[in-house]
């Protein structure tokens, strides 16, 4: 069976991919999905040096092995995500941060989930809850249902 998936995924439920957590098998499923068509996952290009900067954090923490890190670092490049320029979404990111009292990278992400009509998912529970009340479709990862 073919399933039509399309979302804005975070840094925060890809880096569940890298690092192991209760929910890598969920970001496994979903990243399973991509090579079917009608599949689209869409990230802000800001997405990538998110990424980049967890890592170092798990890194001074001690708790990534760098022997991982080049193999890390050519997947993160390699991934078949759709990809939008920052430029593109920064005149609609900083309306919805101003009006929604969020970050402009959350807002970024937001306002590529609208432009691409597509839900957002996060492991950011304040921001999900934040957004709750209104038209923006931010969704707890957690929670998402893929099959």
């Amino acid at each position: 069976m073919s399933l039509s998936l399309r979302y804005v995924i975070d840094s925060s439920v890809y880096m569940k991919h890298l690092i192991p957590d209760p929910l890598s098998n969920q970001v496994d499923e979903l990243l399973s999905y991509i090579p079917q068509s009608g599949t689209a996952l869409f990230v802000p290009d800001l997405f990538y040096i998110e990424c980049t900067n967890v890592l170092w954090k798990y890194i001074r923490a001690g708790q990534y092995d760098l022997a991982d890190l080049a193999d890390d670092m050519v997947e993160l490049r390699s991934l078949p995500f759709l990809a939008v320029s920052a430029p593109d979404l920064m005149s609609d990111a900083i309306n919805i941060a101003v009006a929604q009292g969020i970050s402009a990278y959350d807002a970024c992400y937001v306002a590529l989930s609208q432009q691409a009509s597509a839900p957002m998912l996060t492991l950011d529970l304040k921001l999900v809850n934040k957004l709750s009340a209104t038209a923006y479709d931010v969704r707890d990862f957690s929670g998402e249902k893929f099959a």
